[in-house]
């Protein structure tokens, strides 16, 4: 057990007391920890990320079970995934070693690591599995689909940790359709890297550090491409001449492609924030910082000690003049630009209206409205409640899926397949993740072909195209809830009797309410995911709760989507779940605990000087508990806080 506090001779007793509550934790801990995590697939979410380092003798055990990524292991995954490239390819004529367009593997990277250790890496696993590399350079994540169909290579490598703070990284894999590995393969891939020796193939011959640059080229073709496609679901090119636009490129992969794009619509004046591969992605811009929120206030943004202030593009859209009839409009793209936030200026109220997912895509719905064609939506169980209805009630088929834009491409593929050429279909998170259906032309073979990933770029350019019809929407939001825990032993909710356990909780804590009943809802491959919906005496379905790992950040969630007139009652459940599974969850050997349950059971005093002594880690664990899991505020205990320190002194006091 880690313990980040070095105490001297004369505080020994005071550090004893501290390191109480931890070691009582501790102990509960060893139940469902005996055992090493035998993983089955190695991709979450979206690819695989953790915190970054630079050199590990274990890359895969230190993945696993310690969560840091590192240039060793991106080459012995790349490695790994590219001899079974070649093994399921062999059938199709693809040689060891030949150059050729199908034996190529495009890369691309967000600007995190300035090393470029990790590309580097890529490269020579991608090298010494036998195929060829084309770097395309600093470019978003949809550059890699895009310019891997157009060029008919064999996959593509995505060097990105995406919204995550700039000391992970990550990877995204491609397939040769441009789609994002499901489950199936990844447990497939998942056994070849298990059964392979880091050491062996380290040490391999032909340590090649060859590629061809195909930057220039890529960059010119996605910059067209996107250009010519920003009106195909309106059909018309809408008038920007009254809209004044801030765009927010998080320091990350849209800072090269960006400029070109925007500054070509027409709009009165475009302003760029965070626009440089030299400063630190995602810190105070980006996206994660929007979720869950509708509005910023300009007396929240005037407010002392205001976290809006950090934010340049708040900073810049409260302080331009907006003359009558203009549109003040911000666009924050996350690191890879694969997704994005919509920001409104509204005078009237004079403040900036966060446009979540649920409300673009209720904006789409109507744009459509008149359309006879068929038309469908793909989206997830994190998707606003009520925005269902309100698409079924104009016309909209509803495809529900799990959390992930690789779930909504896979289902947006397969309606296309059996729908016509003509038919209307999108998909969308409300985070802002959206796939729309877009043709290219493959340079071999020429014949057309789908794009169908998550482009932040082309759906904002999308979202400004049917911002141009101004009748407001009717769409009624209901309400959202969600709550965080951070620093999360993940092997937990992969347990079938613990999760078992946790869903016999939901049932119980629901049926105390004589109107209330659920139902579990389960997804294929989603093994740490707990999903209920909730219906009134009348059988109607007035919401959802669920529980999952995040695919991309150490934490787990329990939210609540839901009618208005359910909100209290599911809230109040959520709320005492959280409270149990915050004990349940923690990982106790991670250090970043250790000041969270020493934070939460110290005076106000001895925890400014915890703030003195350890600046950086404080502050991060000081964030996550202010920001995420809503425990203190202001250096005061939030009410759940509260509930939280009395569960652990009570703990700590038993005998």
């Amino acid at each position: 057990m880690t313990d980040f506090f070095e105490t001297d001779d004369n505080n020994n007793d005071d550090a004893d007391a501290d390191n109480q509550a931890f070691a009582i934790l501790a102990e509960e801990e060893k139940s469902l920890s005996t055992q090493d995590y035998d993983i089955k697939r190695i991709q979450g979410t979206d690819g695989v990320r953790g915190k970054m380092v630079f050199n590990t003798k274990n890359p895969l055990y230190d993945l696993i079970h310690k969560r840091l990524i590192s240039p060793q292991f991106i080459e012995f995954y790349v490695y790994s995934w590219g001899r079974l490239l070649i093994e399921e390819s062999s059938s199709n004529g693809i040689k060891e070693g030949e150059v050729s367009p199908k034996n190529e593997i495009i890369i691309a990277q967000d600007p995190r690591d300035k090393s470029d250790a990790f590309l580097k890496a890529a490269i020579s696993g991608i090298n010494k599995a036998g195929l060829k590399v084309v770097y395309i350079g600093h470019l978003p994540t949809p550059a890699i689909p895009f310019y891997l169909l157009i060029a008919n290579a064999i996959g593509g490598i995505m060097l990105t940790a995406s919204h995550n703070s700039a000391d992970e990284h990550g990877i995204k894999l491609f397939d040769n359709e441009g789609f994002k590995y499901l489950p199936e393969y990844d447990y497939r891939l998942t056994e070849i890297v298990k059964t392979l020796d880091y050491q062996i193939i380290a040490n391999l011959p032909g340590n090649d550090a060859s590629f061809k640059d195909n930057y220039r080229l890529a960059k010119e073709e996605f910059i067209k491409f996107s250009l010519k496609s920003w009106h195909s679901l309106t059909n018309h090119k809408p008038v920007l001449k009254d809209y004044r636009l801030v765009l927010d490129l998080s320091n990350g992969a849209t800072c090269s492609i960006a400029k070109e794009i925007f500054t070509n619509l027409g709009a009165k004046e475009v302003f760029m924030t965070n626009d440089s591969f030299d400063n630190e992605i995602n810190k105070n811009c980006g996206v994660c910082d929007f979720e869950e929120k509708s509005i910023i206030t300009k007396t929240n943004w005037q407010e002392k000690d205001s976290k809006w202030r950090k934010f340049a593009t708040i900073n810049l859209l409260f302080k331009l003049s907006v003359p009558s009839g203009d549109n003040l409009v911000g666009i924050i793209f996350d690191g890879d630009g694969d997704r994005f936030v919509m920001l409104e200026y509204d005078k009237n109220q004079d403040a900036i209206l966060i446009r979540s997912g649920d409300y673009l895509a209720a904006k789409f719905i109507d744009y459509e409205t008149n359309n006879s064609a068929n038309k469908a939506i793909v989206n997830t169980i994190e998707s606003d409640h009520c925005i269902d209805s309100y698409a079924k009630s104009k016309g909209w088929q509803i495809h529900k899926q799990s959390i992930g834009d690789k779930w909504l491409a896979s289902c947006v593929a397969d309606l296309a397949n059996k729908k016509l050429k003509k038919d209307i279909i999108f998909g969308y998170e409300s985070s802002g993740h959206f796939i729309f259906l877009e043709e290219i032309k493959k340079t071999n073979p020429n014949k057309d072909k789908f794009i169908i990933a998550g482009n932040g770029v082309l759906a904002a350019l999308h979202a400004l195209a049917v911002l141009d019809n101004k009748q407001p929407t009717s769409y009624l939001p209901g309400k959202r809830f969600t709550m965080h825990i951070y620093f999360i032993n993940k092997s937990k909710l992969g347990n079938l009797d613990f999760k078992n356990q946790l869903k016999d909780m939901i049932i119980t804590k629901i049926s105390d309410y004589e109107n209330l009943g659920c139902q579990a809802v389960d997804f294929e491959f989603e093994e740490d995911l707990v999903n209920f919906n909730v219906f009134d005496q009348h059988k109607t379905i007035i919401g959802r709760i669920f529980i999952r790992n995040s695919g991309t950040e150490n934490k787990a969630t329990i939210s609540v989507r839901c009618e208005k007139s359910a909100y209290t009652q599911l809230s109040n459940i959520a709320t005492e779940i959280y409270t149990y599974l915050w004990f349940k969850l923690k990982d106790l050997n991670l250090s970043e605990n250790n000041l969270i349950i020493k934070i939460l059971t110290t005076e106000n005093e001895k925890m400014l000087s915890f703030h003195s002594k350890y600046p950086k880690i404080f502050q991060k664990v000081r964030s996550i508990l202010e920001d995420k899991e809503l425990l203190i505020t202001n250096q005061t205990l939030t009410p759940l806080g509260q509930s939280v320190k009395n569960l652990l002194i009570n703990k700590i006091n038993q005998p």
